[in-house]
């Protein structure tokens, strides 16, 4: 029992030893090098094959960082590994892998608001716009700041036929950055849809431009926020 002991240990010593050159390497950007150390290492150890993913996926060859992360997983059911394998998998286009593994990740720990965020837009490329709708829902009672979230959201309500609910979420994405211009556009458009944007160039006696076949104005989406005065038109 005490020769096994001390096997696991002098193992993970050296594993650490190793781990600590790589990281050396790494701090200079020789990634390269760092890798052949890694590689040579004859115990592989989930440390060794996390870092090795690791390394891959910051160069961007996700095929082999997937390998790395997949190896390392069978050793230790890291939630952090099953993170990075499931980017990996979203920039290889296989999205419903990374889908089961973004949810499994959050089961673990729900307040993980950039993961979240992924799982939505991910839900919104599947065009699970439901899913994506509860998420960016979520995303903003966490921070409602922040006018992306309110863009997608608007983008879920389109998509759900829901025309009145994405006009609001547009619009309080302009309250929140007056040059969000996805959101700006897409609620001129809700306006090109209508007969209201007729009544509002009547309103200011055509001073509002005409809509053709290749723009969207945005000055509907800028008066209904109260961005352009009266007076300046």
């Amino acid at each position: 029992m005490k020769k096994i002991l001390l096997l696991f240990i002098c193992i993970n010593l050296n594993a650490q030893i190793v781990l600590q050159k790589a990281d050396n390497l790494l701090s200079t950007g020789n990634y390269q090098d760092a890798l052949v150390i890694l590689d040579n290492e004859q115990e592989q150890t989930f440390e060794i094959l996390n870092k090795k993913g690791n390394i891959y996926q910051q160069i961007g060859n996700y095929t082999k960082a997937i390998n790395q992360y997949e190896k390392a997983l069978i050793l230790n059911n890291s939630i952090k590994t099953k993170e990075n394998l499931g980017k990996c998998y979203q920039k290889n286009n296989k999205s419903d892998k990374a889908i089961l593994l973004f949810e499994e990740v959050l089961i673990a720990n729900n307040q993980n608001s950039l993961l979240k965020y992924h799982l939505a837009k991910l839900y919104k490329s599947k065009k699970d716009f439901k899913k994506a709708k509860l998420l960016f829902k979520s995303l903003i009672e966490t921070d409602n700041t922040n006018p992306n979230y309110y863009y997608y959201l608007g983008s879920a309500y389109l998509n759900l036929k829901e025309k009145d609910s994405a006009k609001i979420q547009f619009l309080s994405a302009i309250k929140n950055d007056s040059t969000h211009f996805k959101s700006l556009y897409n609620l001129a458009k809700q306006y090109r849809k209508v007969d209201k944007y007729r009544k509002l160039r009547k309103q200011f006696k055509n001073k509002l431009p005409k809509f053709n076949n290749d723009t969207f104005p945005l000055y509907p989406a800028k008066l209904e926020v109260g961005l352009i005065p009266i007076d300046c038109m």
